[in-house]
């Protein structure tokens, strides 16, 4: 990830639901103490819905230090 300038990955399930996100350092983490990235994802991300007006979007962007999901009405 890292190699390719990825901070983090977005987690979804066979649902294609979003179940929250991986970041570089917690893949890292995953690999050194051989546990599934379940283990180490954030599942507290912030999220917008797809018709969130940008001025809205501004002030969560500024206070987070991960990317936001945009999510659709089935949170997909």
């Amino acid at each position: 990830m890292e190699e390719y300038g990825i901070s983090s990955l977005f987690v979804a399930g066979k649902d294609r639901v979003f179940r929250g996100l991986v970041t570089v350092e917690g893949a890292v983490e995953a690999k050194k103490r051989e546990i599934p990235l379940r283990d180490v994802m954030v599942t507290d991300s912030p999220t917008v819905r797809l018709d969130t007006p940008a001025q809205e979007l501004m002030p969560i962007m500024a206070e987070t230090a991960y990317p936001v999901a945009v999510l659709d009405d089935e949170e997909e």
